[in-house]
């Protein structure tokens, strides 16, 4: 079963297309590790991307101000080449003081005030911390034992998903559950959305699931 989302259809024009550059350029993008080397700002249609147009852009007005001076018989003017430059520079960098200014207003929002185990709750992959931090009570009994290993059906596979347990559940033992659990232990349950086999290049469906039960 594939349950979709909410729908939305809309005619396509040049009036939609500038619409949606416009909102994706210049809206809100959450924060991404890449953002502190340049920004992937592009359109919902993922077909206009900021920095690619404004590289073309650029590329387009030096280009024809070289041929308008050639069509005159004259050479390229450099202070006009300095001004194309520096009025492509100064959009670039506005973008990106204006998407920093936005990113740091959300971060605001989002930690401003928490403990840190409110942060953690609110950061997200909040569904790691949560399931590790759930079964914390149960899987150590005293506050050094480190012995009992935690549980956890997740993507072992996936370098993120174990990499985050293992990190939450440190300095205590990570098991994926491939096989029956011992009888009475606690167990958590990450599961991602979807799944890709690089063998047989399929695409596996099933439901989101984070939690934690007992045998």
């Amino acid at each position: 079963v594939v349950t979709a989302g909410a729908l939305t259809l809309r005619p396509d024009s040049v009036l939609a297309r500038l619409e949606l550059m416009w909102h994706g350029w210049f809206g809100f993008h959450p924060w991404k590790m890449s953002d502190v080397n340049f920004i992937e700002a592009v359109d919902a249609s993922e077909n206009y991307y900021f920095n690619l147009t404004l590289h073309i852009a650029l590329f387009a007005a030096l280009l024809l101000h070289c041929l308008t001076r050639w069509w005159k018989g004259k050479r390229a003017d450099f202070p006009t080449i300095l001004v194309i430059l520096a009025a492509a520079w100064t959009l670039g960098a506005a973008r990106w003081q204006v998407d920093l200014v936005q990113k740091t207003w959300d971060t605001v929002q989002r930690y401003g005030g928490k403990s840190l185990h409110e942060k953690h709750l609110a950061a997200d992959d909040h569904e790691y911390y949560w399931v590790i931090e759930t079964m914390k009570p149960s899987v150590m009994k005293a506050p050094k034992d480190f012995v009992s290993p935690f549980y956890v059906f997740h993507n072992a596979a996936e370098r993120y998903d174990h990499g985050k347990l293992r990190y939450y559940a440190t300095p205590s033992p990570l098991v994926q559950i491939e096989k029956p659990v011992p009888a009475g232990s606690y167990f958590g349950v990450v599961h991602m959305p979807y799944s890709y086999d690089p063998a047989t290049q399929t695409i596996g469906v099933r439901n989101d699931q984070v939690g934690y039960c007992r045998t």
